[in-house]
């Protein structure tokens, strides 16, 4: 049998494997040494450029094991997870229960086929979470505790042990954390739950739709819900957060957004495009002028480490163009929120800057129908 020895480490070799690492971490996730618990289909993360990268994969229909199979796959094209989730750390996830998933959909079909972010997916990255060496994974959404039971999460929070916080309430603090926004393009501070304010890492698990108000809701769409709307409404018996709508909402909630962004980043995300539905963020939209909701199965999953990437790459999925004019499709009710994030300096939202890995863009889009 032969003796294979590695070759010398010489200063030569030392040097370019550092330059190999410090090009992955310019680009947002280094590799992990061997991808161990988070590798791909070869079983290791494929080195990172100086892109930022997102995934898409193909995912015919839900189920626990199937879809933490494709996410595992999708993180391990991102690198690992094992770069921001240091043992110990708080990590929050926020999924999409927009009105807390409790208004029926227009077609009969449950509320995670349509509009909710279903748990399989926020299972699947809450799991990967807690192998990379988190000490809590904190699931926190508003209207109230009963929404996790209603939208089928006790199986997932019973089976991993997670917390859940209400963020409409500040308890267990006394109040809620004021951040404060430097240059502050529409609110000089947020408000935010103690938790989401002080956790290590935050990952957005949005449902891929377009948006009456935004014309597409994505992963940055996603935590404007992080806000709690008990302090956003001018009156106890509003249902959405009517200070932030006040006025020309079609210019100051997009920039509300990106202060919000600024004050807390999303560190990944988590697309769930495999069953949705199109033409609006819900079934109160269905109705309006020009506006008819429908189930759609884009059949999709999508992940990444900066949201304007994966925004940018998930709004060109849906058949637009992420660099779209304000006031343009998708954007027709308001400025293009993902390029005014992308003009602030926090990712690009411009395809030829973004490597796609996994699927194509051109081969899974899958078109969808901006509100009017």
């Amino acid at each position: 049998m032969n003796n294979l020895r590695p070759p010398a480490l010489t200063r030569r070799r030392f040097l370019l494997s550092l330059a190999a690492f410090a090009l992955g971490a310019l680009a947002g996730c280094a590799p992990q040494p061997g991808g161990k618990g988070l590798g791909g289909r070869s079983g290791k993360a494929k080195p990172l450029g100086s892109k930022p990268v997102v995934a898409i994969a193909r995912c015919d229909d839900y189920g626990a094991a199937k879809v933490e199979a494709v996410v595992r796959d999708l993180v391990a094209q991102c690198g690992s997870l094992k770069d921001i989730i240091k043992p110990g750390s708080t990590v929050v996830i926020k999924p999409n229960m927009t009105a807390g998933g409790r208004t029926p959909s227009v077609d009969g079909l449950s509320t995670i086929l349509t509009y909710v972010t279903h748990p399989d997916v926020t299972r699947a990255i809450a799991l990967l979470a807690q192998e990379a060496g988190a000490g809590r994974v904190v699931l926190v959404e508003g209207w109230g505790q009963d929404i996790w039971a209603l939208n089928q999460y006790d199986g997932l929070i019973g089976e991993l042990g997670l917390e859940t916080i209400n963020l409409d309430e500040p308890a267990p603090a006394a109040d809620f954390a004021k951040l404060p926004v430097k240059d502050a393009l529409a609110l000089e501070e947020i408000l935010l739950h103690e938790t989401i304010a002080k956790a290590d890492v935050l990952i957005s698990v949005p449902k891929m739709k377009c948006h009456a108000s935004c014309g597409i809701t994505l992963s940055i769409k996603n935590i404007f819900g992080c806000t709690p709307l008990s302090r956003y409404r001018e009156s106890p018996f509003d249902q959405s957060r009517t200070t932030m709508h006040a006025g020309e909402w079609g210019k100051r909630l997009p920039r509300i957004l990106v202060d919000i962004l600024s004050v807390r980043p999303i560190d990944f995300a988590v697309v769930d495009a495999i069953s949705t539905q199109d033409q609006g963020e819900g079934p109160w939209n269905d109705g309006e002028p020009g506006i008819q909701i429908r189930t759609v199965r884009p059949h999709l999953l999508m992940a990444g480490r900066n949201p304007v990437a994966v925004d940018a790459v998930g709004t060109a999925v849906m058949g637009f163009d992420p660099t779209a004019k304000d006031f343009a499709a998708p954007f027709n009710r308001s400025i293009n929120h993902i390029a005014l994030a992308a003009a602030r300096g926090m990712g690009t939202d411009r395809l030829e800057e973004i490597e796609v890995r996994g699927e194509a863009i051109e081969q899974v889009r899958f078109q969808f129908t901006p509100c009017p």
